[in-house]
């Protein structure tokens, strides 16, 4: 603390379901700035709306609020073009700027779901892309033969709502949507997937952690007899699982990639969550669940 500066602490509830602790200051000219705990509270789970307002999160100026009206849901969706780096996903009331009445806004995306009566609770859940993801790690890699290594990389999270009463998804939003790219051997073989440059990291610690990405453990194992050298990956990303660790990061279970020769790659999918020590809890399932949780891929499938 500062000179004579002095602290309060302060309740603030962001709905029945959460609350968060604010450590405000008292500068000696009287003049308050306060500083969040470093204890990030989820985003996601069940929230009773009442009628107006509604609820908003905000990822500095990417912003989805949804407002629950008699007959119908509204959604308003304010993109943001480049991908933001806070840490945090901050939800609040909604505010009169995140619901401008004017139906064609420049910047926001009025969604109107109708129903015969809207029910009082939404369940509000993160959700990896609904395709493959290519990550292009910073520089090329190469694996030595017999050799084995675990990169940790994050990929782009989606925000999602569903009825409490029957499951029915009535959002599916990305908070940042990465850019369309083939890929495969050829302009014939291959599949449409989602790019984005990310770091592949050897130590955990160095990888950036921020609650609109999900962290992948990825072990590479190499069995062939020369060196395996890519510089894209592609990570099955519906078909895996997230889960919520401390500080309200998300992971998901670990894909282990065994290179057995010069064309095949085998893809294990754990089925556990990863790192214990962090107290991983289940928070959304497979956008794909695959009953098999070893499947076989073309090495140019997965590799680039």
């Amino acid at each position: 603390m500062h000179g004579e500066a002095k602290a309060t602490l302060e309740l603030l509830r962001s709905g029945c379901e959460s609350t968060s602790y604010v450590l405000v200051y008292c500068d000696g000219d009287g003049t308050l700035s306060s500083t969040e705990n470093r204890s990030a509270l989820p985003w996601w789970g069940i929230h009773t709306f009442a009628e107006q307002p509604g609820w908003t999160w905000a990822l500095e100026n990417r912003t989805i609020t949804i407002r629950r009206d008699p007959n119908e849901w509204k959604v308003w969706d304010r993109p943001q073009q480049e991908e933001s780096s806070a840490a945090y996903i901050h939800k609040r009331p909604a505010e009169s700027v995140d619901e401008p009445e004017e139906v064609y806004s420049p910047h926001f995306t009025l969604t109107r779901l109708i129903q015969d009566r809207s029910h009082t609770e939404l369940n509000i859940l993160p959700a990896l892309a609904d395709r493959f993801m290519v990550v292009s790690p910073s520089a090329t890699l190469h694996l030595l033969p017999g050799e084995s290594a675990t990169l940790f990389v994050s990929t782009p999270l989606w925000f999602t709502a569903k009825t409490t009463t029957n499951q029915t998804l009535v959002l599916d939003l990305p908070f940042w949507r990465p850019s369309d790219s083939w890929f495969g051997p050829s302009t014939r073989e291959g599949e449409m997937c989602y790019a984005k440059y990310t770091d592949a990291r050897l130590d955990l610690s160095l990888l950036e952690q921020r609650q609109h990405r999900a962290v992948t453990p990825v072990h590479v194992i190499n069995k062939a007899k020369d060196v395996l050298t890519f510089e894209r990956i592609n990570i099955p990303v519906p078909l895996l699982t997230l889960y919520s660790g401390e500080n309200a990061q998300l992971w998901t279970n670990q894909l282990t990639l065994t290179r057995n020769d010069d064309r095949d790659i085998e893809v294990d999918i754990a089925q556990s969550a990863p790192f214990d020590h962090l107290n991983p809890t289940p928070v959304n399932t497979a956008r794909l669940p695959s009953e098999r949780r070893t499947l076989m891929r073309n090495l140019s499938s997965l590799f680039a």
